[in-house]
């Protein structure tokens, strides 16, 4: 699951990177609520969700930090990507393009907001 939110979801218009994404049949929250669920797992998009913008990228971040405080599980990031090819993004070189969520999580790491101790 990327982690959007049902559009029928209060969270789904500022949580979710466009309107399509109320509409994937997934729901952060009450899919990870399950008990037989060790974890909550996100990813992160930016090019393909056409969200490059760092403040959506530090919300979405945020949110689903809070979102899995408040389950009491831990929060993975499986996935990020940025595009290769003919977007801006493939002109970046690699390490910056693969370290751009990373300073958010790194001070929430460091503020013990990861690893379900709370949020960022």
């Amino acid at each position: 699951m990327d982690g959007f939110y049902d559009r029928r979801n209060c969270e789904s218009s500022f949580g979710n990177p466009s309107g399509w994404a109320g509409y994937t049949g997934q729901d952060f929250m009450p899919q990870h609520a399950v008990r037989a669920i060790d974890y909550a797992g996100m990813h992160l998009w930016p090019d393909n969700w056409k969200r490059q913008d760092l403040d959506f990228g530090s919300g979405w971040t945020r949110n689903h930090s809070s979102d899995a405080a408040v389950l009491g599980k831990p929060l993975v990031l499986e996935e990020f990507g940025k595009a290769r090819g003919a977007l801006p993004a493939a002109r970046c070189p690699r390490p910056a393009r693969l370290t751009w969520p990373c300073p958010g999580m790194r001070t929430c790491q460091q503020t013990g907001g990861w690893h379900g101790l709370g949020p960022c």
